[in-house]
């Protein structure tokens, strides 16, 4: 739910919504990807995995994507940035 500019709180219409799970989506399998494939790379090596490593390059990983996220919806809906 949003407000509007009388202050009431509105939905998103369902083309929003679903440009909104779409680009979640794509960062939630960006973010397991990324760990997946930093604690695929220890496996095939046979050395331990370093969860402390792992935990701090999927935050950046997070973070980054949070970013990126930020930006697109930004550049593909400026007008819900707006007051």
């Amino acid at each position: 739910m949003l407000p509007n500019h009388s202050g009431r709180l509105t939905t998103l219409a369902p083309h929003e919504r679903s440009f909104q799970v779409v680009l979640w989506t794509v960062w939630t399998l960006i973010v397991a990807g990324f760990a997946f494939f930093k604690w695929y790379t220890h496996v095939p090596a046979e050395q331990s995995i370093d969860l402390l490593g792992l935990i701090v390059y999927a935050v950046l990983a997070e973070i980054g994507g949070l970013v990126v996220l930020t930006l697109v919806e930004l550049w593909m809906e400026p007008y819900r940035f707006l007051d």
